[in-house]
């Protein structure tokens, strides 16, 4: 569980690499949903090659906590995504390494789990740590928009602990499909609205597939490694065993 933690951990900062290079005439909000449908697009299609039942519809049996996790995630990611686009790529993966926090924090309240003060400590004092990496020019005039990575991290956190929480029912694939299709839907529909309110248009560049989709799609390729590698971690370790491994973002 450790060891899938913390190759998930290390991944995780490539993805940014490929969003951060995202060309910025393309709206947040639409890069993050062409980055979470070529997400599903990759899970159905590790569905049919490993010929798993759940190809033929991958929201079977889906539940409310399926959906909130699912929600969880798109969020979490999403606010990180756009954050991405006003702050150093250091500066967002450090903060968002705070998800440790939230993790142990939500393992207590939602599963119970045990929790030693030694590992309260431990978090505490690598949390301190970020803090005092993080410099305060490096930081925007915007209160919220400072935090958008907190927020971000809180919600990774719970979703790390519901998907703990859902046990191994579901294939790995079939729940990114999941992940993938209602994100999609989420920020494809407030670009929608956005555009309906007259706040925005279509650019021009996504007639550019190479600058439009190629940093979205390799990202969520790579992605997709590490959400694996995250659900397993999830399924096989307690929070206080996956906790520390995600200040490996960092290393």
């Amino acid at each position: 569980g450790m060891g899938c933690m913390a190759l998930a951990a290390i991944v995780f900062p490539v993805i940014d690499s490929f969003t951060k290079a995202q060309d910025e005439r393309v709206p947040a909000l639409l890069a993050i949903a062409v980055y979470f449908l070529a997400q599903f697009v990759i899970g159905m299609a590790a569905l049919f090659l490993t010929g798993n039942p759940a190809r033929r519809n991958p929201f079977s049996a889906m539940t409310g906590l399926h959906l909130s996790r699912s929600l969880a995630l798109a969020c979490s990611l999403g606010l990180f995504f756009i954050r991405l686009r006003y702050v150093p790529i250091a500066v967002a993966v450090t903060l968002f390494t705070m998800q440790s926090l939230f993790c142990l924090l939500f393992a207590k309240l939602l599963l119970n789990e045990a929790i030693r003060p030694i590992h309260i400590v431990f978090v505490a004092i690598a949390t301190g740590g970020v803090l005092l990496i993080i410099r305060p020019s490096q930081l925007d005039a915007n209160a919220l928009t400072n935090l958008m990575p907190v927020i971000s991290a809180a919600l990774f956190g719970l979703y790390i602990i519901l998907t703990r929480k859902l046990g191994g029912a579901q294939s790995h694939f079939q729940l990114l499909c999941q992940d993938g299709a209602i994100a999609t839907i989420l920020f494809g529909g407030l670009y929608l609205v956005v555009l309906g309110a007259g706040e925005g248009t279509i650019p021009a560049i996504v007639w550019d597939p190479v600058l439009f989709l190629l940093p979205p799609v390799l990202a969520a390729a790579i992605g997709t490694v590490s959400s694996t590698m995250m659900i397993s971690a999830a399924r096989l370790a307690p929070a206080v065993k996956i906790a520390p491994a995600s200040y490996l973002e960092i290393a």
